[in-house]
This record gives structure tokens, sequence and C-alpha cells, in this order.
């Protein structure tokens, strides 16, 4: 993530620099060959006023920059690669998306009829570990659910597998919201109408006390429910573990769910999503493969499927780096960790939609 200000950002018909001022957010970005515009900020502007005039990440196309404007993008150069001409491409593309629009109303009708729905899925997730965080701060349980449960679909279950008592988590879900419906169940209240509500509309959050790593705790839980994707965390509500311990838990859990999901056989992948505070451990970990058309194996066709690992160490070093070498942009660059209403969200939806 880099930034330039205004003044120093050539581009236009001539290459000059300043050319960008006077002009609109939006105009200013189809310029750029080799660079990703994703946001622009305002320098003396306090953060609850760039959020709601538009600016941060994603800002408002519409915004007229402003000399000392920072523009904030992604690429492998300081000073972004610019063509002109570059703009009259985006046009094209703009004039074939209408077309293909106009071809297809369907499609807009039915993304207009189901709005967010359409990208989600029908999916359970487990989740492997604790965050003694979550005890001290429940809103931030409840906001990590709010962004998994926003893309599933009614009928999906998060199940957490970890050494909390039973009561403590149920008193737990009673401080975020959650009420019980039996059976170490809890959903939303279905009475209310919020945004939220809908998100959790039919969906259910399961707990089960015990050890993660132990296969007795996780044998159960994998025959009796489709695991579609797991959440394997190294830390644990009653042990505090180095960072080399904690990425020993997290792959011996990961070769538990391969060793499970061979037994089950049951043929649904099961994607794994691990935290790791060594670089190694990414390369070590074997998840449950998938069946694809990559390699033969056996006589079978096997991709196998690489876990995704949050290499925690690394993105606390480069969000410091970052900090460090563009300080005026850490407001944007933070709109990435934040649950505020107006920052910016990251959210998957289908091709299809558009």
């Amino acid at each position: 993530i880099r930034r330039r200000i205004a003044k120093n950002l050539r581009s236009g018909p001539d290459n000059s620099t300043g050319d960008c001022i006077g002009k609109t957010y939006g105009e200013t970005l189809k310029q750029f060959t080799k660079a990703a515009f994703i946001g622009i900020l305002r320098p003396g502007m306090s953060e609850k006023d760039l959020r709601s005039r538009g600016f941060g990440l994603c800002p408002r196309m519409d915004i007229v920059i402003e000399p000392d404007d920072l523009l904030i993008f992604i690429g492998p150069r300081v000073n972004p690669v610019h063509h002109y001409k570059n703009s009259g491409i985006f046009e094209e593309y703009a004039g074939e998306a209408l077309k293909m629009h106009s071809m297809h109303p369907k499609i807009e009708a039915k993304r207009m009829e189901n709005g967010p729905v359409n990208s989600k899925k029908k999916r359970n997730l487990l989740v492997c570990g604790w965050r003694s965080v979550w005890e001290q701060y429940p809103h931030r349980l409840r906001s990590r659910l709010n962004e998994i449960v926003r893309q599933r679909l009614p009928g999906s279950i998060v199940i957490f597998v970890n050494a909390v008592t039973c009561e403590d988590f149920k008193k737990l879900m009673e401080k975020i919201e959650l009420k019980p419906i039996g059976d170490n169940q809890y959903c939303v209240d279905s009475v209310s109408s919020s945004t939220e509500a809908l998100w959790w509309k039919g969906i259910i959050v399961k707990h089960v006390q015990g050890d993660a790593a132990e296969v007795e705790t996780l044998r159960p839980v994998i025959m009796d429910h489709t695991i579609d994707a797991a959440i394997v965390l190294g830390t644990q509500a009653n042990h505090n573990l180095a960072g080399r311990h904690r990425d020993t838990r997290v792959m011996n859990i990961i070769l538990m769910l391969r060793k499970l999901w061979n037994e089950k056989d049951e043929g649904v992948p099961m994607h794994i999503v691990g935290e790791n505070t060594e670089d190694m451990t990414a390369r070590l970990a074997l998840a449950p493969p998938r069946r694809g058309q990559n390699r033969i194996h056996n006589g079978e066709r096997f991709i196998e499927y690489e876990p995704d690992f949050v290499n925690q160490m690394a993105v606390i070093a480069r969000a410091l780096v970052q900090t460090l070498a563009f300080p005026l942009i850490d407001s944007a660059r933070s709109e990435l960790f934040d649950d505020d209403p107006d920052s910016a969200q990251l959210v998957t939806v289908h091709a299809s939609e558009y």
C-alpha cells in the first residue's frame, strides 16, 4: 500500500504533476495501468469527518481532488505507471458491461430480488481453540461471528470446540445477545428485525466443551456434521503456550482433521484456515485433500489442498512497517481492522451477480 500527494502525482495527457487537481477521484483512477487506487485522505480532517464525507478506503467517486490530498494505491512502484489513453479502455469496459446488462436482465432481476443473499452459501464452520480476549471483550467475538454469518444461508452451523465450560460459554452468548435453544446451541432472537438479525436468520452456534487436540473430542463433531470449513487457532482457554508450541498444536489438529475426513469419506471438501507464528508451519501442515483434475495418485485424481494460514507475526510486522513508512494514511489502513459501519468491508460475491 502506497500513497502520493495529489500535487506530485503525474497524470493527464502531458504526464504532468498535479494534473489530477480539480478532477474527480473516479476520473483520475482510470488513467493508471499498473496501480489500483483504493482510497483518498484529506490532511487536517478528523477521522470521523473523513468517513462521514466518504474519504478513506473505497471512497466516493465524485470527490474533487485538492492539491494536498493523499491518494492511496496498491502497486509495484512509488510512482504509479500512468497512461492517459487507459481512460478510454475503462469506458469500453463500462460500455461492454452495460451491453451485457441489457442482454441478461435475469441476472439483475435476481440480484435486486435477493440482495445480499445471492452470494450466501449453506456451510458449516468448525472453530478449534479459543481467544481469551473474547471473554474480556465479547463484542469482538460478536463482530467475528457477524463477518461469518453474513455469508451464510439459513441452516448453517458454527461449532466451537474449546475448553471453556458450558456455563461460561452460555454467559458469554448472553452478553452478545444470543439466546440458548437447548443442547448447548444458540441463535439470535427471531423477533428482532435489525440488519444483524437478518444475517443470523436460521444460523445456529453450537458449543462442544473439550480439547480440540484430542481425537475423542473431534471425532463425534466430524462424524455428526458436514464440516465445510475449519478455523484452527493455536490459543486455548486454559493454557498460554509459546509461539512454537501453538504452531505444533495447530498442525496436530489439522492432521487429525485430515485423518477423520478420510475416515468419514463423505466427499465434501474441508477448507482449513489456520494461524502460524513461524513461516515453516504453513509448509509442513497437511490439510484434507480435495478431489480434482490436477494430479493422479494411486489411480485417483487429487488436488493436494494447501490450507490458508494467517501469519500472525507477519501481519503485525507489515502493519507496523506500513504505519512507520506512511503514518498519514494510518487512519485508512486501520479501516481493514475496524468494525465501524462506515469503514471499508471485505465481502466476496459471485461474478454472476454482475
